[in-house]
């Protein structure tokens, strides 16, 4: 299909930038409501119209993150937009990570978005926030260099951490979180510019669930490694209905609130602790309480019982 290109009148150039978001449903909401703001022609239905959609609701179904693109709609969507080669490259990239569930794919894929995204300083600061919490050790070290007087011994300096890690890698950790504003130097030590570092609730990037998967498994080293007066490690099966997942999940939210309040009122530091909270479900949600068989009490008690395992 053969698209106009969109006008090339003066302020006819969207000033919502595509390499600016990580979720395309977001993206395409507002460089809407920018060509609406700048009175030019614009409406899901125009959009679609020109994509040559039967459906004139699909469009803003997507912007409300309702309805997902597929890749092929996505070129066609991107190039309605007016976008370059690009920016096409890159919205396309962001609709393959939403369509994705394979983990080294999703992977792949975010060390394309960071080399196709435009190279600006936002940019390069979006690309090492990635590594912020993609590499599990960025965020302990936040702490340590605020304490830990290791005056350019980045040997030191790493194995400080349990488990240690390279010299290499300490310099690149603090680096990082300098080029990132997040620390700056004072005397021998280094101070916080912000005093607690939280992902938000909504937050789901690919990156964080690496470092998630990173301290899962620390958690799990961490049965062997550390001695039970020097760890905490509790596990709890409950049994509820939604209403008490939806209560409990709420309380989860106050107490990770009630532990960063309490670590701000110590402000010495002289170790560094990680905490994780799961909450899953180990069975079926909802459970199925009564088979969709319809098996005879004569036929059940005639069935063999198999061994375990066979």
């Amino acid at each position: 299909m053969s698209l106009e290109p969109l006008g090339e009148e003066p302020g006819d150039v969207s000033s919502v930038s595509v390499f600016d978001y990580a979720d395309y449903h977001q993206y395409l909401k507002d460089w809407i409501e920018d060509r609406k703001v700048r009175g030019l022609a614009t409406s899901y239905q125009w959009l679609a119209t020109r994509l040559g959609l039967k459906s004139r609701s699909f469009l803003r179904l997507v912007a409300m993150g309702e309805k997902d693109l597929s890749q092929a709609a996505a070129i066609k969507l991107s190039q309605a937009m007016g976008h370059n080669s690009r920016e096409e490259e890159y919205f396309s990239i962001l609709v393959a990570l939403k369509n994705c569930a394979d983990l080294e794919e999703k992977n792949h894929l975010l060390l394309r978005l960071a080399k196709v995204a435009r190279p600006t300083r936002k940019t390069m600061l979006s690309v090492q926030q990635y590594d912020l919490f993609n590499k599990w050790f960025v965020i302990p070290l936040w702490e340590l260099v605020t304490i830990v007087d290791f005056r350019g011994n980045w040997k030191f300096l790493g194995q400080q951490l349990d488990p240690p890690i390279t010299a290499e890698e300490a310099r690149y950790a603090v680096n990082l979180l300098r080029d990132l504003d997040l620390i700056e130097p004072k005397g021998h030590l280094y101070i916080q510019k912000n005093p607690t570092l939280t992902t938000q609730e909504e937050l789901r990037s690919q990156s964080v669930r690496n470092f998630q998967e990173a301290t899962l498994q620390l958690a799990r080293e961490a049965l062997t490694r550390h001695p039970p007066t020097r760890r905490h490690i509790s596990t709890l099966s409950l049994g509820v209905d939604e209403e008490g997942y939806l209560k409990i999940v709420e309380r989860i939210k106050s107490f990770r609130e009630e532990l960063v309040t309490l670590a701000q009122q110590h402000p010495i530091v002289d170790r560094v602790f990680q905490f994780n909270l799961q909450l899953f479900p180990l069975s079926q949600v909802p459970v199925q309480t009564q088979s969709s068989r319809n098996v005879s009490q004569q036929d059940t008690r005639n069935e063999p019982i198999s061994p375990l395992g066979a």
